[in-house]
């Protein structure tokens, strides 16, 4: 029984609290209800709306929703007259979508709001189905006894029904046939009588019970035609919760007695509905008995498929810590209601004068410990507003750190490069005793210092004036010398490979561009370009002006660049580096430093190459004509 002891808690609930507003679930009256809860009304109005859309709705995830602004409209309200009800609807939706611990919670807010004997005996009555369907008998069957206590007291016929069903279901868990039997025909006695608004409704379920409990004690033929006759009636009603319930429970006790055609039929039945309303605890019941048809039946890969469905639902309603919440929960509602019950007593021995003194001096107290939990966390907020600024910023700064010395390391590789080729023709001349060519290199490598030194310098004066990010100052710059300090810079490098350096500039093309990260942008392209152009290759830099922007092409007659690598030109994909045709090794960030340094000034890049011919990069950059004037002016 244990795996089937949520199956039909529900049933009472629903029972027990729909009578309380003295209505059955009507989907059309709901749906036209629906529509005008939508429109703009009274809150006084809109509350009448939702109290009775609420008792006719059947889709329970939008019972939880309007259930929900049933309660802060009441709030709003502030009245306390249909608030237990408002609490105990969403408690029942949340226990039909399998929310056990939502539910318990809303029962007992439910139980603690009620204002009259009606309202406290469903509350018990909820609480009961509630904890019954996590197997606690004992306190299910002290919150039905309330109920039913409490009902026979005021003589209410109706509610003593419902009570007497859910009862009868703990028998019936407990596998007390006989007595589940006793309470439930009572309550089918009762719901007999067609003075009852909707008796029809009501019976059904109470009737549904007793055939179950008849099928559990070998009257099955009765069970049938009396499971039938239940079904014709809340399909009336459209109620697929309940039909879904009892298809599936008739499925099981088929099984149990061998009928496996009736078992199988039935169980289909009861899926198909817990499918399309996302009934999960009838699913997970429902594929457990389908597999195991499947499988009496040979049908392995049905078997399996049912299987696997039903592990998925079970594990969705599977909650551990249940017992122990609903536990901690009771003992907490208890210690309150006997807090409560003090707190009664010690005022009533209290003057008024007094008791108005303290309600003050504990209003003032409240208020003054809303103002400092209002300061502390306002407080809160502005630190963690600042945290985050500077987190940010201290991101921001780290990420420009790291680009610089990936520029300065970069950059230094061609000067130093110029030094490898120097040693080169060092080595040939003196193995050739040409002797009288050393005094110019000397002065060669004077030269290469000086730029060095100067490429040195200008990177420590640019890291100085950074404070945390890049600066973009634009000026004027004349592209010939741009050009020419740049292949002054590689000269030696060129030669050691007997590569062909030079610039072409038609005419003096000024451009509107931060003169460090142009200059950083000219030495990358050039530097690689040299990199990958093998001996007696040649590297030229062009310049024009081409519809109001500066172009500048350099091109090579280098190694080329692969397609594939093309498409990701610009973007730092890892670590690894590319080796020139005379192993020069660089970082692989030279390209996507062009890349940004370009989109920064408000130019373009792009890429023009053949695999074993040469590389052309296409630059466009502002034209101060263009640019500069107007900052100018």
């Amino acid at each position: 029984m244990d795996n089937r002891n949520i199956i039909m808690v529900l049933i009472g609930v629903v029972i027990l609290t729909t009578p309380m507003f003295g209505f059955s679930q009507d989907q059309i009256k709901a749906d036209s209800l629906k529509e005008l809860i939508s429109e703009e009304v009274d809150l006084n109005l809109k509350n009448d709306l939702l109290f009775n859309f609420l008792l006719n709705e059947q889709n329970r995830d939008t019972v939880i929703k309007y259930s929900l602004l049933h309660i802060d409209i009441l709030t709003e309200l502030n009245t306390k007259k249909r608030v237990s009800g408002a609490y105990g609807e969403l408690a029942m939706a949340y226990s039909q979508k399998g929310m056990i611990k939502e539910a318990v919670e809303n029962f007992h807010k439910s139980l603690e709001t009620a204002l009259s004997p009606i309202q406290t005996g469903t509350a018990h009555g909820n609480l009961a189905s509630a904890y019954q369907g996590n197997n606690d008998f004992e306190r299910a069957e002290y919150h039905s006894k309330k109920a039913i206590t409490i009902f026979r007291q005021i003589d209410d016929q109706l509610r003593l029904g419902t009570s007497l069903v859910s009862l009868g279901y703990l028998y019936y868990l407990e596998e007390n046939y006989a007595q589940s039997i006793i309470s439930l025909k009572e309550s089918v006695k009762i719901f007999s009588d067609t003075s009852i608004a909707y008796n029809d409704y009501y019976w059904s379920y109470a009737a549904g019970n007793l055939a179950l409990s008849e099928a559990r004690n070998m009257d099955l033929e009765i069970s049938e035609k009396r499971i039938d006759t239940v079904i014709q009636i809340l399909e009336k009603y459209q109620d697929e919760y309940a039909i879904s319930d009892y298809r599936v429970q008739m499925a099981i006790i088929y099984f149990e007695n061998g009928l496996y055609e009736k078992s199988l039929k039935s169980a289909l039945e009861g899926v198909q509905l817990a499918e399309k309303n996302d009934f999960r605890k009838y699913k997970r019941d429902g594929y457990e008995v389908l597999a195991k048809l499947y499988q009496e039946k040979h049908d392995f890969e049905s078997a399996f498929d049912s299987y696997t469905k039903f592990t998925a639902n079970k594990d969705s309603l599977t909650n551990a810590d249940l017992t122990r919440q609903l536990a901690n929960q009771r003992t907490e509602f208890e210690v309150g209601q006997k807090q409560i019950e003090v707190d009664l007593l010690t005022a009533e021995k209290k003057t008024q004068q007094v008791v108005l003194l303290a309600t003050a001096g504990f209003a003032l107290i409240l208020l003054v410990l809303a103002g400092i939990i209002f300061k502390y966390y306002r407080n809160k907020n502005r630190v963690n507003k600042i945290l985050a600024e500077q987190r940010d910023e201290l991101e921001r700064l780290n990420g420009t750190k790291d680009k610089f010395f990936s520029i300065i390391s970069h950059d230094l590789r061609g000067p130093v490069a110029s030094f490898h080729g120097v040693s080169r023709l060092i080595k040939y001349f003196v193995e050739s005793k040409e002797t009288d060519q050393l005094i110019e290199i000397a002065d060669e490598m004077d030269k290469s210092v000086d730029r060095l030194s100067s490429l040195l310098d200008n990177l420590l004066n640019w890291a100085m004036q950074q404070q945390g990010h890049f600066p973009n100052v634009p000026e004027k710059l004349r592209l010939q010398e741009l050009a020419d300090e740049q292949i002054a810079t590689l000269t030696n490098m060129a030669n050691a490979k007997k590569i062909k350096l030079e610039s072409k500039i038609d005419s003096p093309i000024y451009l509107w561009c931060d003169k460090n990260t142009t200059m950083t942008i000219l030495r990358n392209l050039l530097n690689n370009a040299l990199k990958f152009t093998p001996e007696k290759g040649s590297v030229t830099l062009r310049g024009f002006e081409v519809d109001g922007m500066g172009e500048i092409k350099i091109i090579d007659t280098g190694v080329g660049i692969p397609e594939e690598k093309l498409k990701k030109l610009f973007q730092l994909q890892d670590k690894k580096s590319t080796y020139g045709t005379s192993g020069e090794k660089g970082l692989g960030l030279g390209l996507q430093l062009v890349y940004e340094f370009i989109e920064m000034n408000g130019g373009s890049i792009q890429v023009e190459s053949q695999e074993r011919k040469g590389t052309e990069f296409i630059i466009r950059l502002p034209l101060f004509e263009s640019v500069g004037e107007t900052v100018d002016k």
